[in-house]
């Protein structure tokens, strides 16, 4: 196969046989090819894995004359590399509006026969056409020839007609809509019961993915589909999605779960992690879906916060560093900042010297600029003055980002520790997590706690505790090796960081 794409360096002339023989074969002999093709509007066309990694990653100019004759065809979109296919599929309110398109042909010294051009549906319905006594020779006109040859197997140009897509059959339908589920999981305690959602690309919907899972009487759980899907079209609330068996102790589940296309797959596997995310495998596919555990009433989430911090940004990608304290046995987690609020998980962990990493994963997440701050490894002296941003006491003194001040009274801390600086600084609840800066805005270290019986006298972790935590995450962090900061008033140090310092709402 992967020869028949190659450009040629033999020019030869052309061989066209004149009145070839077209051969048509239709899986479904009741359904009309020319109906059909006018119910789709996106085509794609189908690449053997090794061709589809060089057009990924350069061209091909048969693939993109076969995407010429199915534009001439009528077929406007059409899908020829992965990020194209995966664009329009995102794109597309129904699986049937795609079409798949395959083209065969075996090259015969320097020659070309036995053509052929298969169109599948989303039902899994082939037309093929085939030209067996067809010979195109590689020569200056090759392509052309080969759009001549295709336009006798199928010329007709089609309009597209929505009431002509075909429909995907319907899965099982279960007794649970969303209200129902809400009734029915308000009261449970089972850790793999509840309501989960996944972020989408912007598609016709732009509702989120919304699932849920409930036992069954076998002892297995039933997956719901409540709305969201990007092929909305093709699922209605109350259908079944997917069954999990769940496999005693053991946090990897087997399932059997309905693709876009609604075809079963049974080597699926599920688990849940420590955040109560659920990850969707399947077998032989390093891709995993994330589906984020939500409330199991309509109530608003963000009037249940159970306790918040502050988290700084470590890279542009979305990685905060903040507490581990805060983090610590909780299920959900937003970052917000300005008012706007975003999906975060748990990343890396470090109890001893209480430290963790969340990464913000929301797909209305932009990323951040250039972190502006350098991380300072060297240990700071007593006296120097030092700073902190973060959300201390929200609920009383507002939502806006505050600036604490202060110097560094001790190198050691509680109990002569030598991991965390004493700081002389009014320090409260909400500015754990936050960032210390010293006066030319280096970070220096990560807010801890406040002494409880001497109102100023608080403490932080010293920086370079933070390093191996980190350094984990290799290249994802973006620490700059010059300080932006130094040598700026206070004032104008604070304007750009506090556009890297997060509140991160905390929800067990």
């Amino acid at each position: 196969m992967k020869n028949v794409y190659l450009l040629f360096c033999c020019l030869l002339p052309v061989l066209l046989l004149n009145g070839q023989e077209i051969n048509r074969e239709s899986s479904n002999p009741n359904l009309d090819f020319h109906q059909f093709l006018s119910g789709v509007n996106v085509a794609f066309i189908d690449l053997p894995a090794e061709l589809q990694q060089q057009v990924d990653e350069d061209d091909n100019v048969i693939v993109n004359q076969l995407a010429s004759y199915l534009q001439q065809l009528g077929i406007n979109n059409i899908g020829i590399t992965t990020s194209q296919k995966d664009r329009l599929f995102n794109a597309v309110p129904s699986f049937c509006d795609i079409v798949k398109v395959k083209m065969d042909m075996t090259p015969v010294g320097n020659t070309f026969a036995n053509h052929s051009l298969t169109f599948t549906s989303c039902l899994g319905n082939t037309f093929t056409f085939s030209s067996p006594d067809a010979v195109i020779s590689k020569s200056p006109t090759i392509f052309q020839d080969l759009t001549n040859l295709w336009m006798k197997m199928y010329g007709n140009r089609v309009t597209y007609q929505p009431y002509h897509t075909l429909k995907l059959p319907k899965a099982k339908m279960t007794r649970y809509r969303e209200t129902s589920l809400n009734n029915h999981l308000a009261n449970s305690t089972d850790p793999i019961e509840g309501k989960f959602e996944k972020k989408l690309g912007a598609h016709a919907n732009k509702s989120p993915y919304r699932i849920g899972v409930i036992k069954n009487k076998a002892g297995s759980y039933d997956v719901i589909y409540i709305s969201g899907a990007t092929n909305y079209k093709d699922w209605e609330e109350g259908e079944l999605m997917a069954q999990i068996d769940p496999k005693g102790n053991n946090p990897y589940h087997t399932a059997s779960w309905r693709l876009p296309n609604k075809v079963l797959n049974h080597d699926a596997f599920v688990s849940l992690n420590k955040n109560k995310m659920l990850i969707l495998s399947f077998k032989g596919n390093d891709h995993t879906y994330e589906y984020f555990k939500i409330l199991n009433t309509e109530e608003s989430v963000k009037d249940l916060i159970s306790s918040s911090g502050t988290a700084f940004a470590i890279s542009r990608s979305g990685y905060l560093l903040t507490s581990y304290h805060l983090v610590k046995g909780a299920s959900q987690f937003e970052a917000e900042l300005n008012g706007n609020r975003y999906n975060a998980v748990v990343v890396k962990e470090d109890p001893i010297n209480d430290l963790a990493i969340v990464k913000i994963e929301d797909v209305a997440f932009n990323g951040l600029e250039e972190i502006p701050y350098v991380l300072k490894s060297e240990t700071s002296e007593v006296g120097e003055s030092v700073f902190t941003l973060g959300y201390p006491m929200r609920s009383t003194m507002g939502s806006e980002v505050k600036l604490s001040n202060g110097i560094i009274s001790s190198l050691s801390g509680y109990k002569s520790n030598l991991t965390v600086y004493q700081i002389g600084m009014a320090i409260y609840g909400g500015n754990s997590g936050g960032p210390l800066f010293d006066q030319e805005g280096a970070l220096i270290g990560i807010i801890k706690a406040r002494h409880n019986e001497a109102e100023n006298a608080s403490y932080a972790i010293k920086a370079r505790n933070a390093m191996n935590l980190i350094d984990i995450l290799g290249t994802d962090t973006d620490f700059p090796k010059t300080n932006r900061l130094a040598g700026l008033p206070l004032t104008e140090q604070v304007k750009i960081i506090k556009k890297f310092v997060f509140q991160l709402n905390v929800y067990e």
